[in-house]
């Protein structure tokens, strides 16, 4: 059983699409609760942040 189903309260997946870089700006979906039925074939991925001063 995923996490998601069993917390579905504390679940959400932000999907940013059509992002434009120059203006900084793009399309948000949010998807809430159970994320079983959305993410049947999970993949990883890691990001490393740094700071643009």
């Amino acid at each position: 059983m995923y996490c998601s189903q069993q917390h579905p309260e504390k679940y959400r997946l932000y999907r940013l699409y059509d992002f434009d870089e120059k203006a900084k700006k793009g399309k948000v979906k949010v998807f809430k609760g159970d994320l079983s039925g959305l993410c049947v074939q999970p993949m990883n991925y890691q990001i490393t942040l740094t700071n643009k001063n």
